[in-house]
């Protein structure tokens, strides 16, 4: 048996025609749903408000209310998770519980683990090579993620997301794909600035 959708409507709805209401109230629902998947810390309670398309959070150790536009509320239970609920694990903690070193050498290179500063929340090597510049994001990178519950590695090259190279099943491949790939044509180019 399927769970009825929830719905929200508000007393500003009663100016529309019955079909529109309905349709309107099952988006609100549709949006406190997916809002939902972000955890609320235990501190806090949500509650719906009576008049308008707004969420009334509610700080149960101070007593202090504010409410949330809905179309805001994923954001504001994502924001108070991150400063109020359990710490995020750091990126040298993720690579350890997934088993992988925290930097490996490759041939002429290293590649360093670290926190992505493209994603929120995405872990990469960063592949650092003497003599060239490659800022935060090295001069390439590798990115463990899992797909289809597999763990695979991403290799990138260049300071941007339109320098995909490959997927590879390994760490030992991606290492391979830097040294095939990447380094030759970075070398043939001379060191960075």
């Amino acid at each position: 048996m399927s769970k009825k959708p929830q719905t929200f409507g508000v007393t500003m709805d009663r100016r529309l025609n019955q079909e529109l209401r309905n349709e309107t109230a099952q988006g609100r629902g549709r949006m406190i749903e997916a809002a939902e998947g972000n955890p609320l810390p235990e501190r806090f309670t949500a509650a719906r408000h009576k008049h308008n398309a707004f969420m009334v959070l509610t700080d149960t150790q101070t007593g202090r209310t504010s409410e949330v536009p809905l179309h805001a509320y994923g954001a504001a239970r994502a924001l108070l998770n991150d400063l109020y609920g359990p710490p995020k694990p750091t990126a040298k903690q993720r690579f350890e519980e997934l088993g992988l070193p925290l930097e490996v050498e490759g041939d002429g290179f290293r590649a360093v683990a670290c926190q992505s500063p493209f994603q929120a929340g995405e872990i990469m090597y960063r592949v650092e090579v003497e003599g060239f510049d490659g800022g935060e994001e090295g001069v390439a990178r590798i990115v463990p993620r899992f797909r289809e519950g597999t763990l695979e590695f991403a290799v990138w090259d260049g300071p941007d997301y339109n320098g995909f190279i490959v997927n590879d099943s390994s760490l030992e491949q991606a290492i391979e794909t830097v040294r095939l790939d990447v380094m030759p044509d970075l070398l043939a180019g001379g060191p960075r600035p």
